[in-house]
């Protein structure tokens, strides 16, 4: 990892990327604090993307491990209160199961003053919801996002929820175009414009 992120660091420098994000499930506390003291000097604008999937037993049932809830908050305290030049951000990953969390892990990271990113399940990348100029065409793959009608309306109340929040932050959480691109894929109004890679940009995952 510290060779790819020096690689990195030399395609942004020549100006091939504009950022580098890393996504992590913040398990590892002392893994993940380690990499970043080793790379102090080069954390500026660094995006670090932790997951956290709702509330003590609903991230640790959807994890796996009976620790992962208390391990993931120790890493994104320790980042937070030590690794200032990053980009620290809350992933929540909606699903069936934590759907009634959403608003929860808004609270946290509005009382902590960290950003927040909510995007929905995929059960097959090729439904992933950015992607919806092949759902129109090829409608059978709508079938694999699949929410419950109760769920739908579920997430759509917690976003507008936090929508209406955040519209009176001075410095905002999210941006309104996440929560809305949700809303509307709920919704089947398929307004989220496809993803697209011009020359000079790339996309690291």
């Amino acid at each position: 990892l510290d060779r790819l992120f020096k690689a990195l660091l030399v395609l942004r420098l020549k100006k091939y990327l504009r950022t580098i994000a890393i996504s992590s499930n913040g398990y590892d506390t002392k893994r993940i604090t380690a990499f970043l003291k080793r790379n102090k000097d080069y954390l500026k604008d660094l995006e670090l993307f932790v997951s956290l999937d709702g509330s003590r037993n609903v991230h640790n049932s959807l994890r796996g491990r009976d620790d992962a809830y208390e391990k993931t908050l120790q890493t994104i305290e320790a980042i937070a209160k030590n690794f200032h030049e990053v980009k620290l951000c809350v992933k929540f990953t909606i699903s069936e199961d934590n759907y009634r969390d959403i608003v929860n892990v808004y609270e946290f990271c509005k009382k902590n003053k960290i950003k927040v990113l909510f995007k929905l399940m995929e059960k097959s990348n090729a439904a992933y919801y950015q992607r919806y100029y092949r759902m129109n065409t090829q409608p059978e793959l709508r079938e694999r996002v699949y929410f419950s009608e109760e769920a739908k309306k579920g997430i759509i109340q917690s976003l507008k929820k936090i929508s209406k929040q955040e519209s009176v932050l001075k410095a905002p959480l999210i941006e309104s175009r996440y929560i809305n691109a949700i809303i509307e894929y709920l919704q089947e109004n398929f307004r989220i414009t496809r993803c697209k890679l011009r020359i000079g940009e790339s996309c690291f995952a």
